[in-house]
């Protein structure tokens, strides 16, 4: 089986398509001139790594595959060797717990200068830069487990197809362990008991926004959670029993056929250990995420502070790079118009690092030329049929296009997409693999789901009407 699959070839350079994820041109800037060029990836104890060839175009992350080769060998080495991965997860929280230290030092009032600011607006880019390394360290650790298990799987089952051996490996890193992410929605029902039982307070939805306000931001973009967003799921849901009593079926028909799995596989100890290994490394890379969010959220009213003294709004100034913040609070120079701004929002931008320089670069909109082909294929990450209509949704402020029933058609999910998610009536992907967001998700949930299309988001178009078969990975449009 060929572990690396998405290879495409440009500027010489072979290329692993590693994800497609909308995030702000500051967000990127700030994570990218850190952890590529002045290497703190280096920095990560035990799994430090080094990219040299990288690019972002159309929220698309590419690594070379040459890169991709040497981090993937030199990490299954290491994970042979481990009996577990508190090390990075300790790294994580180390990292984010002295952001957190410094932030509660920072003088936030009104008298505060541009001065101050810019000293303030360095650290978070440095926070940033340790903490989205281990971030990324986690997606790497989670990308060569997979691919070592999948890889034992077709010496096991090697009639199978690519897809088949994809299904069973989901099937074995099974958690039992609840995603936080999921915990979410289960308190969302556990609110809309209350409701039904005339037991719901204000107090109730105010805790509620307390301890998940922050899955709402997700680099940089960010939309606050309100007692009318609250209120506005929990009228939705209409038999909260019954979804809490439908999640532990799900669990329980998920772990029953994982362990059927294993009797049938009877793996060896090293095998064992992969399998362990790629079940703990899901849920810390989902830990690893929520730091990388938390940390983000924390440092939201820095941010805010920002733009108020640069009279700028927070959605405009996360459009703008580290230089042009710089500069503006240390030399008093203007900003890019704000139409500029906007097209970086929803065009895009691209990054090009090569010995170790980064090109920047603002692409015009480009026409597509893939609107006329009349189906898409991908994995099946959670079997099941539907059909519905088509909702293209990039980022957090666009979720509230997703209506019950409809599909919901993303480059990837990330954990601010559950709404919408538990909303639609299935999920298609451009990206995504064993134990990414959207299959762990949809499994949970018990919704239809197809990964790795490719190009869902440039075939589906908002209003389509499709038909999501998630038993064999196919999206068929009807109109």
């Amino acid at each position: 089986m060929n572990k690396l699959q998405n290879i495409s070839t440009d500027a010489g350079i072979e290329w692993y398509r590693f994800g497609q994820k909308k995030g702000s041109l500051l967000a990127r800037d700030a994570a990218f001139r850190k952890i590529f060029v002045e290497k703190f990836s280096e920095r990560i104890k035990e799994f430090n790594f080094v990219i040299n060839d990288y690019r972002y175009s159309s929220w698309v992350h590419y690594i070379s595959k040459a890169d991709v080769d040497i981090i993937t060998k030199n990490f299954l080495q290491i994970l042979m060797s481990v009996n577990n991965l508190s090390l990075l997860l300790d790294q994580s929280n180390s990292a984010f717990k002295d952001a957190i230290k410094e932030l509660n030092q920072f003088d936030l009032s009104d008298r505060v200068s541009k001065s101050q600011l810019l000293s303030y607006f360095n650290k978070f880019v440095y926070h940033n830069g340790i903490i989205e390394s281990c971030l990324v360290c986690s997606n790497f650790i989670v990308r060569t487990l997979s691919w070592a298990v999948e890889e034992s799987l077709s010496s096991v089952f090697p009639q199978k197809d690519e897809n088949q051996i994809k299904e069973i490996a989901m099937s074995l890193v099974f958690n039992e362990t609840k995603s936080v992410f999921l915990k979410r929605q289960i308190d969302l029902w556990k609110l809309a008991v209350l409701r039904r039982n005339n037991q719901l307070k204000d107090s109730h939805v105010a805790n509620f926004i307390k301890e998940y306000e922050w899955v709402g931001m997700m680099f940089l973009i960010f939309r606050p959670l309100t007692a009318e967003d609250v209120t506005s799921e929990i009228n939705s849901v209409s038999d909260p029993e019954r979804e809490l009593g439908r999640i532990e079926q799900v669990y329980s028909d998920h772990i029953r056929e994982r362990n059927n799995w294993l009797k049938e596989i009877n793996p060896d100890q090293n095998f064992s250990h992969l399998i362990d290994l790629l079940k703990e490394s899901s849920l810390v890379e989902t830990e690893v995420l929520k730091n990388f969010q938390l940390f983000q959220f924390r440092y939201y009213d820095l941010l805010g502070r920002i733009a108020q003294k640069l009279s700028i709004d927070y959605n405009h100034l996360i459009y703008c790079t580290v230089d042009e913040i710089s500069v503006a609070l240390e030399k008093h120079q203007p900003f890019p118009k704000l139409s500029a701004l906007d097209q970086r929002d929803q065009i895009g931008f691209s990054f090009f690092l090569h010995d170790g320089q980064i090109k920047m670069d603002f692409p015009f909109e480009n026409d597509n030329k893939l609107g006329d082909l009349k189906e898409v294929k991908g994995m099946c990450a959670s079997r099941g049929l539907a059909r519905g209509t088509v909702r293209v949704v990039f980022d957090i402020n666009q979720i509230d296009k997703v209506k019950e029933g409809d599909i919901l058609v993303t480059g990837m999910t990330t954990p601010n997409f559950v709404v919408a998610m538990k909303r639609a009536g299935a999920i298609v992907t451009n990206d995504g693999g064993i134990t990414c967001h959207a299959g762990i998700v949809s499994r949970e949930l018990g919704k239809p789901c197809v990964i790795g299309t490719k190009i869902a988001t440039e075939v589906l178009r908002d209003g389509d009407l499709v038909e999501v078969d998630a038993n064999s990975g196919i999206v068929k449009k009807l109109n």
